[in-house]
């Protein structure tokens, strides 16, 4: 996962760096881990940022003994390799927008993903980790079946079936055309 994401985070300098000379950046927020944060605020509020390893170990086996199942090698390398503000883009008609892991509270985002997968897909063992627009439609949500090991995005606004299958999360994030 670590080289899936070094590939992503340098399309995603690139883009920045052609598109307004800087380094990728979102509004400041207190939560953000200082560590990320490569300037001061602009004007409008705004810091740049980069990512930045997470090289804390962690016992996974207390999480696991608490939501009840085993989390997958990908799953556990997306939320603990690194620290990042943002992980978007497209890829073909889809746009994905990841939700951001700015701190070390590692297992605080793995319980509130799980929690709000479980809105939708109860008593399952997928996470909620990001929303996404198709086709000019941005009630998609991201999710990522722990049991499967697959990316799937899902509408639930009407009682049609709209999941689009998607396949590794690693796979995802390696195609995405990284994105402002």
């Amino acid at each position: 996962m670590k080289e899936v994401f070094d590939k992503y985070f340098e399309k995603l300098n690139e883009v920045y760096d052609t598109e307004f000379k800087t380094k990728p950046s979102v509004p400041f927020m207190e939560d953000i881990d200082s560590k990320l944060i490569v300037s001061q605020p602009d004007e409008e509020d705004y810091v740049e940022w980069q990512p930045v390893e997470f090289k804390k170990e962690l016992d996974w086996k207390v999480l696991e003994d608490e939501i009840g199942f085993e989390l997958s090698n990908e799953l556990k390398e997306y939320y603990s390799t690194y620290l990042f503000c943002d992980l978007k883009g497209y890829i073909d008609k889809m746009y994905f927008n990841f939700y951001p892991i700015y701190n070390d509270n590692i297992f605080g985002y793995v319980r509130q993903h799980f929690a709000d997968g479980q809105w939708i897909f109860e008593n399952s063992q997928i996470f909620l980790i990001g929303d996404a627009c198709v086709q000019d439609n941005d009630a998609y949500f991201i999710y990522y079946d722990n049991k499967n090991k697959n990316l799937f995005l899902y509408f639930s606004e009407d009682d049609q079936n709209n999941r689009i299958d998607l396949g590794t999360l690693s796979q995802v994030i390696s195609d995405m055309k990284a994105s402002i």
